[in-house]
């Protein structure tokens, strides 16, 4: 998983904060019937299928 660090510096949002559909993915999040994204609140969360995200991002990288 990324780092506190490399989000920030990836998406310029601190954990919590980033946008639901980042460009930028883990490939390991696949691995997870459901993922929890930041929506750009600090206080509240997206819950999505792990396997749509990539159906419904236009994926611009990913790292392992």
């Amino acid at each position: 998983m990324a780092t506190h660090q490399v989000v920030e510096e990836k998406t310029g949002y601190e954990v919590g904060s980033v946008l639901p559909f980042p460009y930028i993915i883990d490939q390991q999040l696949v691995e997870y019937d459901f993922i929890y994204g930041g929506i750009g609140e600090k206080y509240a969360a997206l819950k999505i299928e792990a396997k749509a995200i990539l159906e419904l991002t236009n994926v611009v990288a990913s790292f392992e």
